[in-house]
């Protein structure tokens, strides 16, 4: 059987200024500001991925050799 690779999770490191652009994307902010040095603060933003289109819970989409 064919197994998909799949991620229920995605994150990213995004600018403090665009935490309402991320926000209205769904985006949802995890822990505490923090500076990188020489481009400035920024937030760690997750969002939740819908599950692959005709897979089960364990992400088997079947068919396969």
């Amino acid at each position: 059987m064919y197994k998909r690779q799949s991620a229920a999770l995605a994150w990213c490191n995004g600018r403090s200024v665009a935490r309402g652009f991320y926000e209205r994307h769904g985006f949802e902010v995890r822990g505490e500001e923090f500076v990188i040095e020489g481009v400035g603060p920024h937030f760690v933003f997750t969002i939740k991925l819908p599950a692959a289109e005709g897979a089960d819970a364990a992400g088997d989409v079947g068919g396969g050799p």
